[in-house]
């Protein structure tokens, strides 16, 4: 399984709109929707980021370089 990661913005009437999938017509997809958190406040980030680090690392699902490099930023 690979993931791919977008970032898209729900419209006014509640749709989400995803343009340029790199899956073929009629593939069948598992869609997990994450809402993106809000960093305004400087002092919680790098414990998020720290938490996610860890996190990350205990993901048995990841088997390849692409979802690895997919995510190195978290």
């Amino acid at each position: 399984m690979n993931a791919h990661k977008l970032k898209a913005t729900i419209q006014q009437d509640g749709t989400l709109l995803l343009h340029g999938l790199p899956f073929h017509p009629g593939s069948t997809v598992e869609i997990i929707i994450l809402e993106q958190p809000d960093f305004s406040d400087a002092a919680t980030e790098p414990e998020t980021n720290d938490y996610l680090a860890g996190f990350t690392q205990s993901l048995s699902e990841w088997t390849s370089d692409a979802d690895e490099a997919a995510y190195h930023d978290l």
